[in-house]
């Protein structure tokens, strides 16, 4: 990190690896400009670019944003000598260096057209202008996990998220989604932003110890991968962590254009158009990780009606093809009633028997409801029923009652009279 009270130069920040990811979206950038060249798209115009690599670090993509708007690098030029020929940036990958790269830019008009950050921040135009994007914000992407949540009945999850906007976003964003819904969180954890495989095992313990089954983790590759790596390390079961100029400017906001047969532009906010394919990691039968597209959720549908799911291509964890339970409480069943637990989440709760001459014929009541006069509760408390009359019979106990009520009265007459 920079050195706020500035009394030394920062060293450089030093790459984690190689990401064969990354370096094929530079590849695919290289190769659509020079397709765009040596085609008649852009007559007497070439297109030139530069590649930058950030290293998944907002300071030195604040760095590289610097040195390409002088036109040399930021050793050789301290301050800038002139007007640069940048028309564009295309980038950048993660929602933390866009929103630095994006104020630098801003000044200048320069658009910025990222291809993954997905942060709901960059919807505010006033802070950001010219920043577009090619995928679609996390207000839709939260929308969709809510959707697939409550399709499931899966009612008590973890968040795992990383530390930077993405994920702060995002969670606020899914726990928005969430109010008025049935279900509830369990934890909520946080992955380091230069990891540590300690706290990432304190994260593990609690994902090990919690009766949550399922876990929403908003994250980005570089805390993910080393995340999962320790995950798998630890033996952890049965969760489910598988179902991710001015004018210039001008003519973005308006263009609208297909790939293969899908039809791309930007709204008002810079917004692409949201669309997701829901993918299911599986086992091949060679062992290898397979992902399967299990179904989709549009936008641009109405609401309500943006999920398709086909249930019967999932596999869940454990090879099973039925869709697993994830509830802090099993249902209270007729006959009984919810209590919640004080200091717990509604989620959580006691089954508690209902008392005698009250019933509950309803899954999940909250209350147990008296029965009318002359019924009273079956066994189950489950229905009233009407109460059973008893006569006594007129045998040797019956005389001897009556026999034993008859003076009484004569002996209350008798002192009443004297």
């Amino acid at each position: 990190m920079p050195d706020l009270n500035c009394t030394y130069r920062p060293p450089p920040i030093k790459c984690n690896g190689f990401d064969p990811r990354a370096f094929r979206w530079a590849q695919t950038m290289r190769l659509a400009v020079e397709e765009i060249n040596q085609s008649a798209l852009l007559p007497n115009y070439t297109l030139g670019y530069k590649i930058f690599d950030s290293c998944a670090y907002p300071l030195t993509g604040q760095r590289a944003a610097m040195a390409v708007l002088n036109g040399q690098s930021e050793d050789d030029s301290p301050t800038c000598s002139g007007a640069s020929p940048l028309l564009a940036v295309i980038g950048e990958s993660g929602s933390a260096q866009s929103i630095v790269v994006s104020r630098i830019l801003q000044p200048f008009r320069i658009p910025m057209i990222s291809y993954f950050s997905s942060c709901a921040c960059f919807t505010d135009r006033k802070n950001y202008p010219t920043f577009f994007r090619v995928i679609p914000n996390d207000d839709y992407q939260v929308k969709a996990i809510a959707q697939l949540l409550v399709r499931f009945n899966f009612t008590w999850v973890g968040l795992v998220r990383g530390d930077h906007e993405y994920g702060r976003f995002a969670v606020q964003g899914l726990l928005r989604e969430l109010q008025g819904t049935k279900v509830c969180v369990a934890y909520q954890e946080i992955i380091p932003l230069l990891y540590n495989r300690k706290r990432a095992l304190e994260i593990l313990q609690v994902m090990r110890s919690s009766t949550a089954k399922v876990v929403v983790v908003f994250s980005a590759e570089g805390e993910m991968t080393p995340f999962l790596r320790d995950y798998m390390t630890q033996n952890i079961t049965g969760i489910q962590n598988n179902i991710y100029p001015w004018q210039l400017q001008h003519y973005l906001q308006e263009v609208t254009f297909n790939i293969a047969g899908e039809e791309v532009n930007f709204d008002l906010k810079g917004d692409s158009i949201p669309y997701y394919d829901i993918l299911n990691w599986q086992r091949g039968m060679g062992r290898n990780i397979e992902f399967v597209n299990v179904g989709l959720f549009d936008g641009t549908k109405p609401a309500g009606e943006e999920l398709l799911i086909q249930e019967d291509r999932i596999m869940w964890a454990g090879h099973q093809s039925e869709v697993p339970m994830s509830v802090c409480s099993t249902s209270c069943l007729p006959g009984s009633r919810k209590a919640v637990r004080r200091g717990e989440p509604v989620c959580c709760f006691d089954c508690v028997p209902c008392d005698s001459g009250k019933i509950s014929n309803q899954t999940n009541s909250i209350e147990c409801t008296f029965c009318p006069d002359d019924f009273w509760s079956n066994i189950e408390r489950t229905v009233c029923v009407l109460k059973i009359v008893e006569f006594l019979a007129y045998d040797s106990l019956g005389i001897a009652l009556t026999v034993i009520s008859v003076p009484e009265k004569n002996t209350r007459q008798h002192l009443m009279g004297k």
